[in-house]
C-alpha cells in the first residue's frame, strides 16, 4: 500500500441499528481510506466460552470491501468477557488496592 493511511476506529457492534453503509459512504466522501475495528470485542465474540460469532466483523469487512475502504482489524485483548472473569478471577487487574472488580455486575 503507497498511500497515507488516513481512516477512523469503528464500532458497529455499539450502533443501535445497521447504519454500516450510510457511515462508510459519508466515510469516503470525507476522503478516509481506513478503518480500524474489533479492539474491544471479545465480550461480543466469545459470548459462551469456546462459542465464537464473527458475523459482525464478517459483514463489515464485506462492507468495507464494497466501498474500498483497507481495514485494520485489533486484537480484543482488554474487554474480557464475563465468564472468563466468573472462570478465572487471575485475569483481572491487580493494583495496589487488590483486584480490579471489572465486571463485577455481570457476575453476580
Amino acid at each position: 500500500m503507497k498511500q497515507i493511511i488516513y481512516g477512523a476506529a469503528y464500532y458497529p457492534e455499539y450502533m443501535p441499528y445497521e447504519r454500516t453503509d450510510t457511515d462508510f459512504k459519508m466515510m469516503k466522501e470525507a476522503g478516509l481510506n481506513t478503518i480500524r475495528i474489533a479492539e474491544s470485542t471479545w465480550s461480543t465474540l466469545e459470548k459462551r466460552d469456546g462459542v465464537f460469532d464473527f458475523s459482525y466483523i464478517d459483514r463489515t469487512l464485506d462492507a468495507a470491501s464494497r466501498f474500498g475502504l483497507n481495514v485494520i482489524v485489533g486484537t480484543p485483548t482488554y474487554a474480557i468477557p464475563s465468564w472468563l472473569a466468573k472462570k478465572e478471577p487471575s485475569v483481572m487487574v491487580e493494583t495496589k488496592d487488590g483486584r480490579a472488580h471489572y465486571g463485577h455486575r455481570q457476575l453476580g
